[in-house]
């Protein structure tokens, strides 16, 4: 089992690497997809990576190796064990470091650090489908009065998507996520609407429900974005963020 365990790893550092040759790419690629085990050693790899990365020692970890593969492929095995001693000695370092660095982040992280850390304001500039003569909605939401914002939407018996998303901004405003989570669930699930705000109201759905501690509608919302190159919150969601939410949803 250990030669087993020891095999899956290799393979799958050099996957990351990308030493591996088209056949083994493929090989190592549906053993990820339909593994559980490799699944969950790919993910825990890609972590160790990012955390690493964290610390700045990607170029001497990557130096490092360099010198192992050269040495390994011309060393007598005899001599293999002397020779990665001081490597040994240097990795448990490394492992030190990564390990220091994810309890500190998993003591210190909060549902209020991730939201604040991604969040950003929607202003009038960044808006979609503004008109020549906004609605009374958005004039107040142009002036930042989030309160008449929402005392606006509560006495109107129907709302534009685009209202509806001003309103469910103003509730993050004002703390006040399950309000926010109602409007955009409604945006998202709105079939008239023509998908108006709907990538969107994703994206800050998945915020407000990292404030409300529901990681995992959270982490689902995230991932669909993560896995979409065309969504326009694509970029907005990181590695890092996702392993936040994990992080979050672990305590």
């Amino acid at each position: 089992m250990d030669k087993d365990l020891r095999d899956m790893h290799e393979r799958l550092v050099d996957h990351m690497d990308g030493v591996s040759v088209d056949e083994e790419k493929q090989a190592v690629s549906s053993l990820i997809a339909a593994d559980p085990v490799w699944a969950k050693a790919w993910e825990d790899l890609k972590e160790t990576r990012t955390a690493i990365l964290h610390f700045g020692l990607r170029q001497k970890v990557a130096l490092i190796h360099e010198e192992m593969k050269n040495e390994r492929s011309t060393v007598k095995t005899g001599n293999y064990r002397r020779m990665i001693r001081p490597f040994l000695s240097v990795a448990a370092i490394f492992i030190f470091l990564v390990a220091g660095y994810y309890f500190y982040r998993f003591y210190t992280i909060s549902p209020e650090k991730v939201f604040s850390s991604n969040y950003v304001t929607y202003d009038q500039g960044t808006l979609r489908g503004t008109e020549d003569h906004p609605s009374a909605v958005e004039q107040a939401f142009q002036k930042k009065d989030h309160v008449a914002v929402l005392l606006l939407m509560a006495g109107s018996a129907s709302s534009s998507p685009k209202d509806k998303f001003l309103a469910g901004i103003s509730c993050l405003e004002l703390k006040n996520y399950a309000g926010a989570k109602t409007y955009f669930k409604d945006i998202i699930g709105d079939k008239q609407g023509n998908g108006l705000f709907k990538d969107e109201a994703e994206y800050y759905l998945a915020l407000a429900s990292i404030a409300t501690k529901e990681y995992g509608p959270a982490l689902s919302i995230l991932k669909k974005i993560r896995d979409e190159k065309q969504h326009p919150y694509h970029q907005e969601v990181t590695d890092k963020l996702i392993q936040d939410v994990k992080m979050l949803s672990w305590k």
